[in-house]
């Protein structure tokens, strides 16, 4: 029985390495398994070239081959990297051998901009990659006029789309527009892909899971004394797919029933489970 709909844009995409950051990862830049709600809304907006944040709710659900590890060049800057005798000392592009202050042993690279000389620290890093990921992504704006909009624009994006890091670069496989239903399963039914489902979502749905609980970012307003960004947060599970991960019979959960277009990079012909945040 179906209780309430919603109108949604439905992208299918694929990207062929992505990381997407876990903020509190330093040493080793440890990826989330799918893309937080905030890049997802972001890469929305650059795709339609909204100026302010346009009300949304997102599913997110997808799965990867593989996980590999890469080496990055690190460039480090920070505060006072100014040298204090820019201009007046000839030794200092040399390393600062004869200079009173610590410039040169704190920068290990030095750069000349105008009469000033500043310093920069370059390294290594490591940094996850995810190989060969597959998306299923819902876009559910509050207004529904702005369904055309967002799908017009990712269909005909103003500039090119990335996921994750800049030079991850998205292709979009599909932008169809579809409705979504809140159902009573009448039987249980088997979770297709790895999906961030909301704790307020896990309310309504029996599953016996164990699964990752994450704090993901979503969107944000600017303090106005601080002028720093202010996140909202969105508390969800991270549930992997298969026999393991199945949703009890009388779990309420909403259902997209537009089937996939051939030429898309996942497949799914029965009713797929949404998960709205």
């Amino acid at each position: 029985m179906a209780y309430n709909r919603k109108k949604a844009v439905r992208i299918i995409a694929y990207q062929n390495l992505s990381s997407y950051r876990v903020p509190s990862s330093l040493a080793i830049k440890e990826s989330y398994p799918l893309p937080p709600y905030s890049s997802v809304i972001g890469m929305v907006h650059a795709a339609c070239g909204f100026d302010k944040y346009v009300p949304m709710q997102v599913s997110i659900q997808g799965n990867c081959e593989s996980h590999v590890s890469e080496v990055y060049t690190r460039y480090q800057f920070g505060r006072n990297n100014k040298c204090p005798s820019s201009g007046k000392c000839d030794k200092q592009a040399a390393g600062c051998k004869g200079c009173r202050s610590d410039f040169g042993t704190r920068w290990n690279v030095k750069m000349r901009s105008g009469d000033a000389v500043l310093g920069m620290n370059r390294g290594v890093g490591a940094i996850e990659l995810l190989v060969d990921v597959r998306l299923i992504l819902h876009i559910i704006p509050e207004d529904e006029a702005m369904i055309p909009v967002i799908a017009e624009g990712l269909r005909n994006p103003k500039q090119f789309l990335s996921l994750g890091r800049h030079e991850d670069l998205l292709r979009i496989d599909a932008v169809d527009l579809c409705e979504i239903k809140q159902t009573e399963l009448s039987e249980s039914k088997m979770i297709p892909f790895d999906a961030y489902i909301p704790l307020s979502e896990m309310e309504h749905i029996e599953l016996a899971s164990n699964a990752t609980v994450y704090r993901l970012h979503k969107d944000y307003t600017i303090d106005p004394l601080l002028n720093i960004r202010l996140w909202n947060h969105v508390h969800t599970r991270f549930v992997k797919a298969g026999a393991q991960s199945e949703m009890d019979e009388g779990s309420m959960v909403w259902l997209d029933e537009t089937p996939a277009s051939d030429n898309c990079c996942v497949k799914f012909d029965e009713e797929l489970p949404v998960y709205p945040a």
